[in-house]
């Protein structure tokens, strides 16, 4: 999370004069009567405050406001901005003591947004983070990375000439440094925006450059990059992705980007994406049936509600395979011995006997209870609720 503050020390470059240039020619911004109304109770101290701009960047810093200008750091000698660039400024620890009756009095979904209005940059991030694994607020989450795009941490621009694979290595460079949900969405929308607009129109039968180039990727080694890829495909190739991403959700070598891409078949709001997977949830494999049920309940549509229900009352009356267990010794004897009378001669060969002591046990053999307690956790993602563990507490609560 520094890197988010480095960020916006970067951007607000863009915006600062310095101290000692005041013949320099400031932005068009900053060429207005001063307020009125601006003033600082401080008396000029160099406090953590948190400045509005007009152009809508957001400062988070140390600043002391002295003869008209902001100076930013702890010196005089710091970067500064004339006062009238400033639209408005609070205490940095004002807003966070407001920050704390928010997050016990707001609506859910709500905080990510407070948090961004009043310049909270690295908790509204860590709020949208916690939002976005929430199927409940999810879909808030994701508008406001669309509505606060302007403030959030930028992936890094296509350069002129960069191929697809140079512009995904850089995207996924800038995302290995700072990998939190909100940011590799943010990357994935990048992304996604530079395939639509740097994809001709081909032949027909002819893979577009950042098709192939995505179906390299979701052919790597690297989880990442594979979920980074499955990200964008799904940002990019919204109605065409739901096959790549369902198999992704039951097949890829990795849990956590199976769960990425159940949970972006959730993104698609789209309840046929899943009806593949609730069939899955009759499979004679245990291991498809459970892979099946975790996914549906990332992707989080109620339709797949009635089938996992079912499920929890299934496994007992399931055919399992049976076995059986031997528990016991055996105990090695000389029961006899064969006389062999050859050549004048005789030979007295031992005859050898084992004597088992011990049980034999039939045993069906079958994860059960495990598949139950995935069934359930699927159940509760989907519905926020947990009513108990068994098939008639579910459907009494249904």
């Amino acid at each position: 999370m520094h890197r988010i503050q480095s960020n916006l020390t970067r951007c607000l470059a863009l915006f600062v004069l310095c101290a000692s240039g005041a013949q320099a020619t400031e932005p068009a911004w900053a060429q207005e009567p001063a307020p009125t109304n601006h003033s600082d109770p401080s008396n000029g101290q160099f406090l953590r405050r948190i400045l509005h701009l007009k152009n809508g960047a957001i400062v988070r810093t140390a600043c002391s406001l002295r003869d008209g200008r902001w100076y930013l750091g702890r010196s005089d000698t710091s970067q500064s901005i004339p006062s009238f660039a400033v639209t408005s400024f609070e205490l940095e620890k004002d807003v966070l003591a407001a920050w704390k009756d928010q997050t016990k009095l707001a609506a859910p979904g709500t905080l990510p947004a407070w948090c961004l209005d009043h310049g909270l940059l690295k908790e509204g991030v860590a709020q949208l983070d916690r939002d976005l694994g929430s199927l409940a607020l999810r879909p808030l989450a994701l508008q406001a990375l669309v509505d606060y795009q302007s403030i959030l941490p930028a992936p890094p621009e296509a350069g002129e000439g960069a191929t697809p694979g140079d512009i995904f290595d850089a995207h996924a460079r800038w995302l290995s440094k700072q990998n939190t949900a909100s940011l590799h969405e943010l990357a994935a929308q990048s992304l996604a925006q530079i395939a639509r607009e740097q994809t001709p129109s081909t032949a027909e039968g002819e893979a577009a450059p950042w098709e192939t180039c995505l179906r390299k990727e979701l052919a790597g080694r690297q989880t990442a990059r594979r979920e980074l890829a499955l990200t964008t495909l799904a940002h990019w190739q919204k109605a065409s992705s739901g096959m790549i991403l369902r198999r992704f959700a039951m097949l890829d070598s990795n849990e956590g980007a199976r769960a990425h891409a159940a949970w972006l078949l959730g993104t698609l709001n789209d309840a046929e994406q899943v009806s593949g997977l609730i069939a899955w949830l009759d499979h004679d494999h245990s291991e498809v049936r459970v892979r099946a049920a975790n996914a549906l309940g990332f992707a989080g549509y109620p339709a797949a509600i009635p089938a996992l229900v079912a499920g929890l009352g299934s496994g007992s009356a399931r055919q399992v395979p049976h076995a059986h267990i031997f528990v016991g010794s055996q105990t090695a004897y000389v029961q006899d011995f064969d006389v062999e009378v050859a050549n004048r001669s005789s030979v007295a060969d031992p005859v050898i006997n084992v004597l088992p002591t011990g049980v034999v046990l039939d045993a069906g053999v079958v994860s059960v209870s495990i598949e139950r307690t995935i069934y359930h956790r699927a159940l509760s993602r989907i519905t926020g609720h947990r009513p108990g563990t068994s098939e008639s507490a579910w459907s009494k609560w249904l």
